[in-house]
């Protein structure tokens, strides 16, 4: 029989599935997303209902055995759905958990979680408060939807929550620029496979990216300020919102106003199957354009209305940004610009960092203080090592470089896939498992997204430097909290022309800071590099980050990747 350590095992299961190890005594945890164990993008357990058994023995069988994972002594488990969910029954993936861990004799408690135990934006609100920098804090959750609710704000005084709210009348943004991302044919590729593990949830991520290349002109400014306050009543009103998915909306009959009228049935297992043409190439930039703009104004009118202004300022004026929208840099930016507020934004903020929270909330039951506000875990890192199967470092076309070797590669002009250590948590690649290049080739950007990652033309890449290097390439009101990717800020105008591949259309760059403490390997080719990175995630079109070498060598022998640099243990190995 295996020891049982004071161990939870806390495990979410929707789209973007994780299960997450916590030590309650310590507050030591360990996270895993589903798809970057499986290679599935946004990923989930019940998708494997059919199979539950097998499959969850051989995600458990990895962790345990390979990861290094410890046999739990208690089990948490909630289903995360759009709709409000109150039922108690355990489902095939819960089951077959709870099987795996009798068949080597645990024994131990099992709680089921629904909605009115732990709301899925409470979940939210705990797994971003306990990897901030904060004491006392409001936290935003806002996304598509999670138990019947899009948004929620929740205050939390040293360590402790202390007043949640949910009001079910103001939507997400990230359920409208999803719907919006839809109805744009001419630019936004449907690569729709199921419903709940489509590429369609990436739609707000390219419907952002889009929006940018808007130009506004009269006699178009005045209708893109008519389509900005449609949206906004949208996002601030649920009937609203349920009148325009049902093609209602403002009692018009105009595409326009109502374009998801398009189909004749939206919620298909074949989201493609009827979509038609609604607005011309033109007016889809500017619909994307209308609807970012609408969320970003709605958030930060939002923190100033009286009650919630006043929650902040008790909580030394400093708000967490999470849910799924959370990944929308261009609003997180426009809030922070736009307010005095300090604003931070976790590594993980959508639902893949759920069942961290689901951990919290079991540890504070079985009687964790909390962390440290000056000492919390980063959560940048997950549990995952780098699946190094098939990977021979007597292959040919290698050989062990240095760091300065490698920042002279980049130079050159080379784009490397760098790997090291374990995976990130979340969507972006913070350096464990990034492609990088030299983003002073005015190339660069058209080359990875089309010769390698497959992208939209249009989605822009972000560039990676040292902390104290950002004042002197880019502007911001502040440099905190850029070390996720998780804020715009602006490209100088006399590095515009130098930094074509990081600058997106509009002048702005989605940046991440590094510093010798949270990236040593990166931060020191950085140093020898004497310049700005480009960084984007090492995978390929409408696929996770990767965590294997077979997926790895296809992508440096099937695209135009250079080299791969893989750290092994303190030896940086060199792969062409």
């Amino acid at each position: 029989m295996k020891k049982i350590d004071p161990i939870i095992w806390s495990i979410t299961d929707g789209h973007d599935s994780s299960i997450n190890q916590f030590n309650y005594l310590t507050g030591e945890s360990k996270h895993a997303e589903l798809d970057k164990l499986i290679d599935e993008k946004h990923a989930f357990f019940t998708r494997y209902s059919k199979d539950a058994q097998r499959t969850m023995d051989s995600i458990l069988n990895n962790l345990v055995d390979v990861c290094g994972w410890n046999i739990p002594s208690h089990l948490v488990y909630k289903r995360t759905h759009g709709v409000d969910n109150t039922t108690l029954e355990p489902s095939d993936a819960a089951r077959g958990v709870i099987t795996y861990l009798s068949r080597i004799g645990k024994t131990g408690s099992f709680d089921n979680v629904n909605s009115k135990i732990l709301p899925h934006h409470m979940c939210h609100a705990l797994s971003a408060y306990h990897c901030s920098p904060y004491n006392n804090c409001v936290v935003l959750t806002w996304d598509g939807i999670g138990d019947g609710r899009y948004y929620s704000e929740s205050v939390f005084r040293d360590g402790e929550l202390v007043d949640y709210t949910s009001p079910r009348w103001f939507v997400g943004l990230g359920s409208i620029m999803r719907w919006v991302g839809h109805v744009c044919k001419y630019h936004i590729s449907p690569h729709v496979d199921k419903l709940e593990t489509s590429a369609s949830l990436d739609y707000a991520g390219k419907v952002m990216g889009l929006s940018s290349y808007f130009e506004p002109g009269l006699p178009r400014d005045e209708h893109f300020r008519e389509q900005v306050n449609q949206y906004k009543k949208i996002m601030d009103a649920l009937p609203d919102y349920q009148a325009w998915l049902k093609g209602e909306f403002l009692q018009k009959q105009t595409l326009d106003a109502n374009p998801v009228r398009a189909w004749d049935k939206p919620w298909t297992q074949d989201l493609d199957h009827d979509r038609k043409i609604v607005w011309s190439s033109e007016d889809e930039i500017m619909h994307c354009a209308a609807v970012q703009q609408a969320g970003s104004e709605s958030l930060s009118e939002r923190l100033k209305s009286g009650k919630l202004a006043a929650k902040i300022k008790s909580a030394d004026n400093n708000i967490i940004i999470a849910g799924g929208t959370a990944l929308n840099v261009v609003t997180n930016a426009y809030v922070r610009e736009k307010n005095e507020f300090n604003v931070f934004v976790p590594p993980d903020p959508a639902d893949g960092g759920l069942s961290f929270g689901l951990s919290v909330w079991k540890a504070k039951q079985l009687g964790w203080k909390g962390y440290d506000h000056n000492n919390r875990p980063s959560r940048r890192i997950s549990g995952i090592p780098f699946n190094t199967k098939g990977l021979g470092l007597d292959i040919p076309n290698s050989r062990t470089v240095t760091s300065k070797e490698i920042a002279d590669l980049l130079k050159e002009g080379k784009i490397i896939g760098l790997i090291q250590g374990n995976i990130e948590n979340g969507p972006r690649a913070l350096g464990n498992r990034s492609i990088l290049c030299n983003p002073e080739f005015p190339d660069m950007r058209d080359k990875i997204n089309s010769n390698i990652k497959n992208r939209e033309w249009y989605r822009p890449f972000a560039p990676v430097c040292r902390l104290e290097d950002a004042p002197k390439w880019f502007s911001a009101k502040t440099f905190d909290n850029l070390e996720h990717m998780s804020f715009v800020v602006d490209v100088k105008e006399q590095y515009k022309d130098a930094f074509p591949s990081i600058t997106h259309v509009d002048g702005t760059a989605r940046l991440q800071t590094v510093t010798a403490h949270s990236n040593p390997l990166l931060y020191s080719i950085l140093n020898h590099h004497e310049n700005v990175l480009l960084n984007t995630s090492f995978n390929v079109q409408g696929k996770p980050i990767l965590n294997d070498w077979p997926t790895a060598k296809k992508i440096l022998d099937e695209t135009d990747l250079d080299h791969i640099v893989f750290l092994n243990r303190h030896e940086l190995q060199l792969f062409s």
